[in-house]
């Protein structure tokens, strides 16, 4: 705490600005967050504390028209009380690890990236508005309770993770932004290990009106797995609403619904999501709703509260349900 609280001084004082060096066509920009957590669980009775950092640096020559750079991503999780699960529980949690590496080239022609990054389904997509330091959607799935289950963490597409890929993303035309990722059949699971290679690609579009409302679809079919995502987003005078779906292999599923609003430096948002496995030998589910409301003190820095009501379960094994209550401290730049 005493680290995370420097760093926060360290934001207040000296602002956005300090992360960008360089003024001429050579730039390297820093961006990241620093979050420091407490989270309840009445469903077993656990108190439970979590601190982790994400860094992203982006290297970047040239200007408006035309760019090239290598991007780097970076996630440092800290200590941790109870068990934590990211994204589906591919990484462990107690090294830190590279999120994305890749080159990158962008103009008037779109955005091109090529080496470990994210689909593009995870960079456009919608998902249900929740500024919930528990992130019930979104990389990082806190499950401290007794119950292990293999339910969905997120409604975007992420079977491929951080593989080696090219990506392409075109410019907005008329709102509409055409994307598209495919994989090397390399860098998939071999026969080995119950996989045969194919060919992994996810592509879809997204679509945003001039009344702010936006629309998003993509299909992906990754090794063995064929999943879509379907997401639509609405702001309004300080009112946001967005929902979200994916179907993996129409054996497991997930969707969420938040409604947010925000009114000077605070925001309310209230989210649900709800996910469905029943395949691999388990009937597995996990719903978790949250009301949270946060508070910006300082440019970059906040203070995040939540409560409500979380279920995990296992048809004929592990089950847990009771209150959820988490209070964190967030940094970012």
């Amino acid at each position: 705490m005493k680290k995370f609280a420097t760093l926060v001084a360290m934001f207040i004082a000296g602002g956005a600005n300090a992360f960008t060096i360089g003024e001429g066509p050579l730039k390297l920009d820093l961006s990241g967050e620093i979050v420091s957590l407490w989270h309840n669980s009445m469903a077993d009775s656990k108190s439970n504390t979590f601190d982790w950092g994400m860094i992203n640096a982006d290297l970047g020559y040239g200007g408006d028209e035309f760019k090239v750079g290598v991007m780097l991503g970076l996630i440092a999780p800290g200590k941790y009380s109870n068990e934590f699960i990211h994204n589906e529980g591919r990484y462990s949690t107690e090294n830190s690890y590279i999120n994305e590496f890749y080159v990158y080239g962008e103009g008037a022609f779109g955005r091109v990236e090529l080496g470990r990054a994210e689909n593009i389904n995870r960079k456009i997509h919608n998902q249900a508005v929740d500024i919930s330091p528990l992130l019930i959607n979104g990389n990082y799935d806190f499950r401290m309770v007794g119950a292990r289950v293999a339910g969905i963490n997120s409604t975007a597409i992420d079977t491929d993770y951080d593989r080696m890929k090219v990506s392409y993303i075109t410019p907005r035309m008329a709102g509409l932004q055409l994307a598209g990722s495919v994989m090397s059949r390399e860098d998939s699971p071999g026969e080995s290990d119950g996989y045969i290679p194919s060919n992994n690609f996810t592509a879809g579009f997204k679509w945003t009106s001039d009344s702010d409302f936006s629309f998003d679809a993509a299909y992906g079919q990754i090794d063995d797995i064929k999943q879509y995502h379907l997401g639509a987003r609405k702001f309004h005078r300080g009112w946001e609403v967005a929902s979200s779906y994916r179907n993996k292999n129409n054996i497991g599923e997930a969707f969420d619904f938040g409604i947010g609003y925000s009114f000077g430096p605070a925001k309310a948002t209230l989210a649900t999501f709800n996910s469905y496995v029943d395949g691999y030998g388990n009937k597995d589910s996990v719903n978790i709703t949250l009301a949270s409301l946060g508070y910006d003190i300082e440019k970059g820095v906040s203070v995040v509260g939540s409560a409500g009501r979380g279920a995990w379960s296992r048809e004929g094994g592990e089950s847990a349900v009771g209150g959820v209550f988490v209070l964190a401290l967030k940094g970012e730049f």
